[in-house]
């Protein structure tokens, strides 16, 4: 997931104990760890932290930054967050013939003033599997083709308006974004997002000047 800590905006994730929903009666308490990852996937620093049994963690990604062994310059990038399965779990479904976890937590984005806004993570990047240490790709090799979403914005209701894209596969990925206006006048930008990147654009009305 996208996150942000430049002295202005953090990110707060709030971590869950999921295990203790499906089985309230077993020892769920397990560790789990979040990576942290720079604006071109590249790995900065990742900590490890204890969950008990229907218990939750709260941690700001400025506060983990601060255990970074050098300075960076860094301020947005992508992490990963991994929950192990609790042993009293694995005994349990270790007869089923395959078992998946897939937890879709929120994390926030907080500014000075303490005003958070949660978003639901829904979307993927990797399988974990029992007893393996490398994870497989949930997104297949990508092939020829192209993703076109679109969303209506009117530039003027915004003091600055970011579009954050990331990569979530394992090839670099070519990106274009293009902004319309009513009369079809039109700028774009392209940049290259490497695996596990990410980018961000920044638009404003001076830099939408052009359009309609």
């Amino acid at each position: 997931y996208y996150w942000i800590s430049d002295g202005d905006k953090d990110t707060v994730l709030v971590l869950q104990n999921f295990y203790s929903a499906f089985y309230p009666t077993l020892d769920t308490s397990t560790r789990g760890t979040v990576a942290i990852y720079d604006q071109n996937g590249g790995l900065l620093i990742e900590k490890s932290f204890k969950l008990a049994h229907s218990g939750a963690v709260k941690l700001r990604v400025s506060a983990l930054l601060e255990d970074l062994p050098s300075a960076s310059e860094a301020t947005f990038g992508t992490l990963e967050v991994k929950l192990a399965i609790p042993r009293e779990v694995i005994t349990t479904i270790q007869e089923s013939r395959s078992f998946y976890f897939w937890d879709r937590f929120y994390i926030g984005y907080t500014n000075k003033l303490g005003q958070t806004c949660f978003v639901h993570g829904v979307d993927k990047t990797n399988i974990y599997r029992e007893g393996r240490a490398d994870p497989v790709d949930w997104y297949k090799k990508p092939k020829d083709h192209q993703w076109a979403p679109e969303t209506p914005v009117d530039i003027a209701d915004y003091h600055k308006y970011d579009v954050i894209l990331i990569n979530r596969t394992s090839e670099t990925a070519a990106t274009t974004l293009t902004l319309l206006d009513v009369e079809d006048r039109s700028l774009s930008w392209q940049v290259e997002i490497p695996p596990k990147g990410v980018r961000r654009f920044e638009l404003d009305q001076h830099k939408t000047a052009s359009l309609n």
